[in-house]
């Protein structure tokens, strides 16, 4: 290791510890003030949420809104790391929507710190301090950090299975090599997503331990790990009803626009492209392309800087090796999963932007300071960056209100109604049977008929019998027209009686219907 930095952060000077408690307790009070009303609430985290509430309350990781649906557990997929610990959340707190957003809040803070862990071993206590500051204030993380997605706690858990194959590289032992194969195996039981880094950290390791070190054994003993790791995975997810499991997971592989075996690997890649030309240029109007250009120089030194064993290069290599994999692997590419490439990239960015600013030769009139503190000065000017748009984001969302808009609609529902609406409602309507207006269209898709069928729609409703109804603009998750609204639209105003309507800031006004019995159809 003898060209490998060894910059060490000084003991810290009284006022240093008082800038510190500033600023983690603005960070705190900025994302807890506006964990509730950044970003508006979203059908995938009700329905994390919802398996985690039912886990907890049932023992069984099913989605609640669909439990009419015989035989269907379409929860089957949801990584079970993930819902146990939203579940413990609620256990502790309260089955709320602050409650989840508090998860995923911890999952930043844990983020944070695998990244600071990641890159002092990787380079210094200086690179792994800035990049945990630039990961924990990044605009995405800010996002997707006040969710019930699993995409925090994957990109978490990816830096942490980093830093233990990094760590095996530099000190391998037979316990080091079975924990860290088993230990990043259950990236796949927090989001089926982890299947590419799984993939692509094992790459890392044969590359670094066996073809660079010819320690094949600990190779072998990793991937010893690794087997009881899915073996474990897919006992959690297969039992106790293995060809149930079978078969919706092979619905969800198989369904239309997701089998990637149909797309030709040139059409995968420029699909993977067009998606990373967007999330990490174009988005944002532009603005994307900050952290972008801030990931540059870490590329440059890459493939230029020839440090011991290659760090930064095989840092790299584990970006584009499981960007393939995600680019040909998943055919639908929703632009929230760029979360999870952030973290490596930003840490790479930082290590590289110092490596940089230490090589550059500051003209002889400048201070020498000036030369000393440059590469603190760029990266510093980047954090500002994202915490102003952070602060952005917070203002521009504070009239959202969740708590207010879904009191409006318990209002007008009366507790123990069976009731259908929208997922994300679900926190709200407490004390309410509710089933997600997602069930008519799983109802269709259960029974094989298309998703316009009407006289399916039709059946569907009366098989329900809801007691009431809230229609919105767009009925369910969909973000546009749909079958299942027009049906709704065109139905209840007739066979329903309207209550009233609640509005709120960045809601859609819910119409609330109370339904008689199913008979009223006919």
């Amino acid at each position: 290791m003898s060209n490998r930095q060894n910059t060490l952060i000084r003991v810290p000077a009284p006022w240093q510890y008082v800038i510190a408690v500033v600023g983690i307790g603005a960070w705190l009070t900025l994302n807890i003030w506006s964990l509730q009303r950044y970003p508006v609430p979203s059908c995938d985290e009700a329905l994390y949420g919802a398996t985690a509430y039912n886990l907890l309350t049932t023992g069984s990781p099913r989605i609640p809104f669909y439990a009419v649906l015989e035989n269907v557990n379409l929860a089957i997929a949801f990584g079970r790391l993930f819902i146990a610990g939203q579940a413990l959340f609620m256990m502790l707190f309260s089955p709320s929507l602050f409650t989840v957003r508090l998860f995923g809040l911890t999952g930043v803070i844990a983020l944070a710190l695998a990244t600071y862990a990641l890159g002092s071993r990787l380079y210094d206590q200086r690179v792994g301090l800035w990049s945990a500051l630039l990961v924990s204030t990044d605009w995405a993380v800010f996002q997707q950090g006040h969710s019930g997605r699993p995409d925090i706690w994957l990109a978490a858990g990816i830096m942490f299975a980093l830093y233990l194959a990094f760590g095996l590289a530099e000190k391998p032992a037979v316990w080091r090599a079975l924990i860290a194969g088993f230990a990043i195996a259950l990236l796949e039981d927090i989001h089926l997503n982890g299947m590419h880094f799984i993939l692509a950290i094992g790459v890392l390791v044969v590359i670094r331990l066996g073809v660079q070190e010819r320690r094949w054994g600990m190779v072998v003993l990793y991937g010893l790990g690794s087997l009881v790791g899915v073996a474990y995975v897919l006992g959690v997810h297969l039992l106790p009803d293995p060809a149930t499991a079978i078969g919706e997971y092979q619905t969800i592989v198989s369904s239309e626009g997701r089998a990637f075996w149909e797309t030709g690997l040139a059409s995968s890649l420029l699909s993977l492209m067009r998606w990373v030309g967007e999330n990490f240029i174009t988005a944002q109007g532009g603005l994307a392309a900050v952290p972008a250009l801030f990931y540059l120089p870490g590329i440059v030194m890459a493939l230029s800087r020839r440090d011991d064993q290659r760090r930064s290069l095989l840092l790299f290599a584990f970006v584009l090796i499981s960007l393939f994999s995600y680019g040909v692997v998943n055919v639908i590419k929703p632009n929230y999963y760029a979360l999870l490439w952030r973290p490596a990239l930003t840490l790479l960015g930082t290590a590289g932007v110092f490596w940089l600013a230490d090589r550059w030769k500051a003209p002889e009139h400048l201070p020498g300071r000036v030369q000393s503190h440059l590469g603190t000065g760029l990266v510093a000017l980047v954090l500002g960056v994202f915490v102003v748009g952070d602060v952005y984001l917070a203002y521009k969302f504070r009239s959202v209100d969740y708590a207010a808009y879904t009191a409006g609609l318990r209002d007008l529902i009366p507790e123990g109604s069976t009731v259908l609406a929208d997922e994300p409602l679900w926190y709200g309507l407490k004390g309410r049977e509710m089933t997600g207006t997602t069930y008519l269209t799983w109802y269709q898709f259960v029974h094989g008929a298309s998703m316009d069928d009407m006289g399916m729609l039709r059946e569907a409703f009366l098989s329900l019998g809801p007691e009431y109804v809230v229609l919105d603009e767009h009925a369910s998750c969909a973000s546009g027209p749909s079958a299942m609204h027009d049906f709704l639209a065109a139905t209840l105003p007739q066979a329903c009686v309207e209550v009233g309507t609640v509005e709120g800031a960045w809601f859609e006004p819910g119409t609330v219907y109370r339904c008689d019995p199913p008979e009223r159809f006919d």
